[in-house]
């Protein structure tokens, strides 16, 4: 009754004049990064001063500094259910490797979902993926295509004279050849990445990026 603001479901439990008040402080090391967020919380009543204590328990995520991700954004955590290998950044020439951009997936509960998305600094690359999603329904690379299951993927590299396998539901490793794709991307120069979300038989997800730069002749 005595907030500025009243709502319809105040009762003698929790008032409209109450508040649970928390407060996250990071807490940065000399490097400038995030290294913690400290939390203080407090209960406040607007008919009471007494001082209510909340004991906050810190649960850190990681065992050790071992176990800590490093300062690539495309590592999962340690202790993941899904280990998501990726190759270093390439830049593609006449004689690169296609098994250097092969992407290794492990995921201990089974895949659920790989779903693979193509971001360009070429707008004419992006106009040729939309081209292969109006011809092959389901491989839909700009916008996000399924792996899992997708023979449409299968027959679109066939028609490049390159295979692939596309995994089952509920299979534990899986790699992604994204060198299969190397023919394509040649065609015109620019960065091309490739953004995978893998999301396992739990729900848990990880994910990553490879970098293809296709330079100027």
């Amino acid at each position: 009754s005595q907030a500025e603001t009243g709502y319809d479901d105040d009762n003698k439990y929790f008032s409209g004049g109450d508040a649970l008040v928390f407060t996250f402080t990071p807490e940065e090391s000399t490097s400038g990064k995030i290294e913690s967020i400290s939390l203080d919380a407090d209960i406040e009543f607007s008919e009471s001063e007494d001082e209510i204590v909340l004991n906050v328990e810190d649960v850190p995520t990681y065992d050790s500094d071992e176990d800590e991700p490093g300062d690539d954004p495309d590592t999962p955590p340690a202790g993941s259910p899904i280990k998501l290998t990726l190759p270093e950044p390439i830049t593609l020439a006449d004689d690169t490797d296609p098994a250097l951009g092969d992407v290794k997936i492990e995921a201990e509960n089974g895949i659920k979902s790989l779903i693979v998305k193509v971001e360009s600094s070429s707008d004419e690359m992006i106009g040729a993926l939309e081209g292969v999603a109006v011809e092959y329904a389901g491989v839909d690379l700009v916008g996000g295509c399924e792996v899992v299951g997708n023979t449409a993927l299968v027959s679109f590299l066939g028609s490049l004279g390159k295979e692939i396998t596309v995994p089952a539901q509920g299979e534990k490793e899986y790699t992604f050849p994204v060198g299969q794709f190397f023919g394509f991307l040649g065609i015109l120069p620019g960065e091309h990445n490739f953004l995978m979300t893998v999301t396992d038989m739990e729900n848990n997800k990880a994910e990553g990026a490879i970098k293809i730069t296709i330079p100027e002749e």
